[in-house]
């Protein structure tokens, strides 16, 4: 298979958060990888600006914020998503102002939890996400692709570009996952594909 400028991008960003482990393999190697990446709805430049977004939100969240805060962050085609924890009301606030501020950031949705976690018992949050990430490979009505999971404190979050059958079809598979107590939709919907009309 032929690499596309969009495959070496994604393979780049990947490589960003996985230097230590072996990156010539993953852009040489890992072509399957690439392809589905490839599928993307997102422009390449756009996948490469929402690294740079998180990037540069954790950078100026060590600077702002109180350096035991516990906040994550996840772009989504320029859109960012902020999870986790801070004190006071206040520094929840300060966060989503940080994160606005940004340049290329398009809206913030900041679910941060003020004074700690959910009392509700949590197995897991990664094994969650991995989980819900698993069932959405072997979904027929929405690509794994289109969809961005993350996971605080058991609530399941869903990004991504999709139309409202994939979002629907998400949601339910998230929500019927083991261990999901609630799912949050931060998706941007697009258009149905139209259905080519029968010939006469």
């Amino acid at each position: 298979m032929k690499l596309t400028y969009k495959h070496l991008i994604a393979s780049s960003i990947v490589c960003t958060s996985l230097l230590l482990q072996g990156c010539a393999a993953l852009m040489f190697g890992a072509v399957g990888g690439a392809a589905l990446v490839g599928n993307d709805r997102r422009p390449a430049d756009t996948m490469l600006g929402d690294e740079r977004v998180e990037i540069q939100i954790k950078s100026r969240f060590r600077q702002e914020l109180p350096p035991d805060h516990n906040v994550d962050v996840l772009s989504y085609n320029r859109v960012v998503l902020l999870t986790g924890t801070v004190k006071t009301a206040a520094q929840k606030a300060q966060a989503e102002r940080v994160a606005s501020e940004v340049p290329g950031v398009r809206g913030v949705n900041n679910e941060v939890i003020v004074g700690g976690y959910d009392s509700t018992p949590c197995n897991g949050d990664a094994f969650l996400t991995t989980q819900v990430k698993a069932r959405l490979v072997g979904a027929k009505l929405v690509s794994p692709v289109h969809v961005k999971v993350t996971t605080e404190s058991c609530v399941v979050y869903l990004m991504g570009l999709v139309t409202k059958a994939e979002a629907d079809e998400a949601a339910r598979i998230a929500a019927s996952t083991q261990g999901a107590k609630r799912v949050v939709r931060i998706f941007e919907y697009i258009a149905e594909p139209s259905t080519p009309a029968p010939n006469s």
